[in-house]
């Protein structure tokens, strides 16, 4: 009876998560005393025998870790949730989990099991969970014990668990690499239409577009094997957010691959004349000003599609043009300096970011022919109304710096300047 009685209380007399918030936000004492009054509690109710006020009390915990609170004392029984059969309870334990915990989180080598048992489920949803945590809190240990599974998930008859784990890959990779290795071949065999693994998901494909591309990043060389799938895609891709990786990582392969530009000049030109998608255009022609530099015919496009950013009226693309032509001046300055008229005409633009941006781009174009009409060009757009002396001392001290390149050998006419 006693015993009944005890877990009555519990239930009845527990304050649910939108409570806590309520007596939060109408507190008439300090805030910081009110919330330690309450993890008081939920350092109590996390340990109850009853579920329900176990779970609530693992909701209030998580919502106050993200005030900034420790949940360390609530580990363990965040683990004892994600392992209840309830789906909506063990939905709660796997939010709190990828939340709260840490890779120092004392009691993460008891998730192994458990995740190595969700990872079995019938069930795709909580198959979904256990990939999900792996992505957020995976350590070398868990990577190392659970890759297996994973990698065995690539086969999953639900497209939802196979593009999960394929994405949950990536951490897996980056806690452990040994596992890179004898993975790889399997994530590449997913983009071979020719293979019997091959995916036609579309999301699938997305995802193994996506970790593929990220691999390549950060070591081109090592990939570049992955160029022939890659630009069979770059004509069969409807995926505006899959193109946008695989143009990249081509950016990254061509300086590693002096062949590949020539190759790519089609299909990427197709692309920047052809799409109506500007981030596609725009990561075309990034792509070309970092890593296809040396192929003429795709530079001058670029610089020419440019042109039409930096001319346009929202004020995002032409920064966006800016900068691109910020990167191509690096390699290719005389690309841009028939487009000075267009650069000069931001000075005049409202937003000083633009203006900073353009001024940047003129120091970087400015030819024996042109430094006298560049130069009074921008002495005439220093002056703003209303007044702005950070502008006019920027402009100055750039046209000093252009002045005195190389020792002066740009100016011919000293009278002039000085």
């Amino acid at each position: 009876m006693a015993e009944a009685t005890r877990v009555a209380s519990q239930i009845l007399f527990q304050n649910s998560l939108a409570e806590v918030v309520r007596k939060l936000r109408s507190a008439k004492k300090s805030e910081a005393e009110v919330i330690e009054q309450c993890i008081a509690e939920t350092r109590k109710e996390i340990t109850s025998t009853v579920q329900s006020v176990k779970v609530t009390a693992v909701l209030k915990a998580v919502y106050f870790s993200m005030l900034g609170y420790s949940a360390a004392y609530g580990a363990f029984n965040i683990i004892e949730v994600m392992a209840d059969r309830s789906f909506a309870h063990k939905r709660i334990g796997y939010m709190a989990a990828c939340i709260t915990f840490t890779p120092k989180t004392d009691v993460l080598p008891l998730l192994t099991a458990l995740l190595k048992r969700d990872l079995a489920s019938a069930n795709q949803y909580e198959v979904g969970f256990a990939l999900y945590c792996i992505s957020s809190i995976c350590t070398k240990d868990i990577a190392r014990d659970l890759v297996v599974d994973v990698v065995n998930l690539l086969n999953h008859p639900r497209n939802y668990v196979r593009k999960k784990a394929v994405l949950s890959l990536y951490r897996i990779f980056f806690e452990y690499p040994e596992a890179l290795r004898p993975t790889y071949p399997r994530l590449k065999e997913k983009l071979d239409d020719h293979s019997e693994r091959c995916d036609n998901d579309p999301a699938v494909r997305g995802a193994v577009v996506c970790i593929l591309c990220e691999l390549a990043r950060r070591n081109p060389a090592n990939f570049l094997g992955l160029a022939v799938p890659f630009f069979s895609m770059l004509s069969t891709v409807h995926s505006n957010w899959t193109l946008i990786k695989i143009v990249k990582v081509f950016g990254y392969f061509a300086p590693h691959e002096p062949r590949l530009g020539k190759k790519l000049v089609e299909p990427i030109a197709n692309l920047i004349c052809a799409t109506g998608a500007k981030s596609v255009q725009y990561e075309c022609i990034l792509s070309v000003a970092n890593g296809m530099s040396k192929v003429p015919s795709l530079t001058k496009l670029a610089a020419e599609k440019i042109k039409l950013f930096v001319e346009d009226a929202d004020q995002n693309l032409k920064y966006l043009g800016l900068d691109a032509m910020s990167r191509m001046m690096r390699e290719n300055p005389k690309l841009l300096i028939d487009q000075r008229e267009v650069v000069l005409a931001c000075l005049n633009d409202t937003d000083a970011t633009i203006r900073r941006k353009a001024l940047e781009i003129l120091q970087g174009i400015v030819t024996k022919k042109n430094i006298v009409s560049t130069i009074n060009s921008m002495m005439e757009r220093r002056v703003r109304s209303p007044p702005d002396e950070e502008w006019s001392n920027r402009v100055i001290a750039t046209v000093i710096e252009v002045a005195q390149t190389d020792d002066y050998t740009l100016l011919q006419d000293f009278e002039w300047y000085f």
